[in-house]
C-alpha cells in the first residue's frame, strides 16, 4: 500500500510492506498521479518498507528519470540496514540522494 502526503511542493510516497513485482503497480499509479499534477519533487519514504525486489528498484529508477525529465528529483529516505545494502550492492546509492529520515529529505528541497 502506498500513501501520498504533500509537504508544500514536495510529495512523499510512503510504501507500507513490499515494493515488489506483486505490489509495484500501486506505487506506479500514485507516482503517475503526482507527476500528472505537476508534482515533480518526490520522496520515497521507506520507513515501513519490508522488502524490495528488482521490479521495485526499477520503479524507483523510472521515477527518478521521470522527475529528472521535468526538472524535479526523487530522493529516498528511511532505508533500513538491508535496504541500504541493496542500494550499495546495486550501486543505486550513487544514483539517488538517500536521507536518514523523512524530515531531512523534505527539507533538502528547500533552497
Amino acid at each position: 500500500m502506498v500513501t501520498v502526503t504533500n509537504y508544500g511542493n514536495v510529495t512523499v510516497l510512503t510504501t507500507k510492506g513490499e515494493l515488489t513485482n506483486d505490489t509495484v503497480n500501486d506505487f506506479v499509479e500514485q507516482r503517475d498521479a503526482a507527476l500528472a499534477q505537476g508534482r515533480c519533487n518526490l520522496v520515497a519514504d521507506c520507513n515501513a518498507l519490508t522488502s524490495i525486489d528488482s521490479a521495485g528498484l526499477e520503479a524507483l529508477c523510472n521515477t527518478r528519470r521521470a522527475c529528472d525529465h521535468i526538472r524535479g528529483a526523487l530522493k529516498i529516505c528511511s532505508l533500513d540496514e538491508t535496504g541500504r545494502k541493496i542500494f550499495e550492492i546495486t550501486r543505486l546509492d550513487r544514483k539517488f540522494e538517500i536521507f536518514e529520515d523523512l524530515d531531512s529529505a523534505v527539507r533538502s528541497f528547500v533552497c
